[in-house]
């Protein structure tokens, strides 16, 4: 008796299976690709993360002086937003002592900054400048440094 092998009938199910599975993990990685890529342009280069508000806190005084010196590009996105030169712009105001930044999504950028505490003023003419305990001279509106010892 010669008896015919035939292929059970799981081995063809699996082989099926398995040609019918390469389309479709390609077209899951196809689309899993297409969502990273989404989500890179949302976050890098779409309108909707764009930087809106920059927010400056600290001293009131001292917060006005930074605000007029802060520059950031018109397109900054809060992704790419620069907060290391933000950082830079704001402690080069010299009344500031200290500054930071941070992010506040979905569209502040907001500056944190120390002012510098005046130990003594220097008055020249008319105009007054406030000497803090590391020996740096600065100014801050609305403050003629009453109460200060006054070196001449």
């Amino acid at each position: 008796m010669d008896a015919i092998r035939r292929p059970a009938i799981g081995a063809l199910a699996g082989e099926t299976a398995a040609a019918g599975r390469r389309p479709l993990s390609l077209a899951a990685l196809v689309v899993a690709m297409a969502l990273v890529a989404e989500l890179a342009y949302i976050s890098v280069a779409s309108p909707r993360f764009a930087v809106r508000v920059v927010e400056v806190r600290g001293d009131e005084s001292v917060a006005g002086q930074v605000a007029a010196s802060i520059r950031l590009p018109g397109s900054a996105n809060m992704v790419r937003a620069p907060l290391g030169e933000l950082r830079r712009q704001a402690s080069s105001c010299p009344a500031v002592r200290e500054a930071r930044a941070s992010r506040a999504l979905p569209d502040r950028i907001v500056l944190t900054v120390e002012r510098r505490e005046p130990v003594a003023v220097v008055r020249r003419a008319e105009a007054a400048v406030l000497i803090d305990p590391e020996g740096v001279p600065f100014t801050v509106a609305d403050e003629p440094g009453w109460g200060l010892p006054e070196l001449s």
